[in-house]
């Protein structure tokens, strides 16, 4: 959505280039472990074409970034604590988005699944219990909502519930064109989203890592990188003394705070 608004809604470059080179993930070479990353070597050497794009997953995204010429689109789920001091002050607009902690760790669970890279083979309760203890990572979580939630009224940043965009693709389109400053008609956003349906981001080899899957990053027998794009999804999960510890564990964190995930 961000990168199609402001290269004037350029379908056809946005298939023709991975998100991954248009909107580079700033600490993905942390990712991958010397080792992994060896193993991946061995298991792709019989195509120089796979070979040489392992080989680019242990390169420097900060020394991608500074080579790049256009206008810079950067991802990270790193909190604000651990970004430029002067990220907000210095030109730059920063859309957060957070996510009720429920949800948020169904997704990260069959995320960890997924790839290979995370290592992580267990079920869904142990998965809660790393992710409570801030045993995961990009932990931990309320310190980064917090973070962001702290600094929601800053002019060059725009806080976003997840929750939301789901809810309402159309008015989340119409807040982001407003605070990048974009002027599309209403035809045009129109268009825009149907093209962000999670169908259709489904079918999209720019956006849903399917190169990742063809190096062999990704574990066999496991849901896809992009999967349900829904609200709710936790009710499957949280059941019992589980769901129980889970309530107990985000009113402790939100007591005394003003921030309320919205309802859905």
């Amino acid at each position: 959505m961000v990168w199609l608004l402001l290269n004037n809604l350029d379908y056809e470059k946005a298939m023709r280039i991975p998100l991954v080179e248009r909107y580079p993930f700033l600490e993905a070479d942390c990712l991958f472990h010397p080792k992994f990353h060896a193993e991946l070597l061995e298991e792709n050497k019989h195509s120089e074409e796979k070979y040489q794009s392992v080989k680019k997953l242990h390169e420097s995204v900060s020394s991608y970034l500074d080579q790049m010429t256009e206008r810079r689109f950067i991802k990270s789920h790193l909190p604000l604590s651990l970004l430029p001091k002067d990220l907000l002050s210095s030109g730059c607009k920063v859309i957060y988005i957070a996510r009720n902690p429920k949800d948020l760790a169904v997704s990260y669970y069959h995320h960890q699944r997924l790839m290979r890279l995370h290592g992580f083979k267990n079920d869904f309760q142990k998965f809660w219990e790393y992710f409570s203890k801030n045993m995961v990572l990009w932990a931990p979580y309320w310190d980064h909502i917090f973070g962001g939630w702290e600094k929601r009224n800053e002019k060059n940043l725009l806080f976003m519930f997840y929750e939301n965009i789901i809810k309402d693709l159309k008015k989340t389109i119409s807040d982001v064109q407003c605070f990048l400053g974009t002027e599309f008609s209403d035809e045009q956003l129109s268009i825009l989203q149907d093209h962000l349906q999670i169908e259709n981001f489904r079918k999209n080899k720019s956006v849903n890592f399917i190169v990742w899957d063809i190096l062999g990053i990704f574990n066999k027998n496991e849901e896809a990188f992009i999967r349900k794009g829904k609200n709710g999804e936790a009710i499957n999960y949280f059941e019992g003394h589980l769901e129980k510890e889970a309530n107990e564990w985000i009113e402790k964190h939100l007591k005394g705070t003003d921030l309320k995930f919205p309802k859905f």
